[in-house]
């Protein structure tokens, strides 16, 4: 079984969705990793692309979230399979954030798994409220 490398931690519950298809790490600042297990792999063992597609959501929204502390949602995500990720190793996204427009604001992502990027994804999430911080890491709406 891989270790989880130094700097990691467990990202905060996210919502009962995201919380069952963990868990997610994250070093606190751009980088977020998982390992794939055996629920979220396709009959080949690979990582599931739904699997990576709400991974790469989770930590372009989890990064969004935390730069401008508003609740938000997803309004379009594209992603490009590039390579697989095999099951039981580890996986981690780079998330950049981008300009914001208005209420939108664009991130994009890199994943990368056993030294090579395995796919890609760009996303623009839409601003809703500010929303107080939480200790358990959920976002709330006023």
């Amino acid at each position: 079984m891989p270790l989880i490398p130094e700097g990691f931690s467990p990202m905060p519950p996210r919502g009962a969705f995201i919380d069952l298809n963990g868990p997610f790490y994250h070093d606190g600042h751009v980088q977020f990793g998982f390992i794939p297990k055996e629920r979220h792999c396709n009959l080949l063992g690979f990582a599931h692309g739904g699997m990576i597609a709400t991974f790469l959501d989770s930590a372009m929204a989890h990064s969004v979230v935390t730069a401008h502390g508003y609740a938000i949602v997803t309004e379009q995500l594209t992603i490009n399979y590039i390579s697989v990720v095999a099951k039981n190793r580890w996986a981690e996204v780079e998330v950049c954030l981008d300009e914001r427009e208005d209420d939108h604001i664009f991130a994009k992502a890199v994943l990368q798994s056993r030294g090579q990027i395995c796919a890609k994804g760009q996303a623009n999430f839409k601003l809703l409220v500010r929303r107080p911080v939480r200790n358990d890491g959920r976002q709330t709406l006023r």
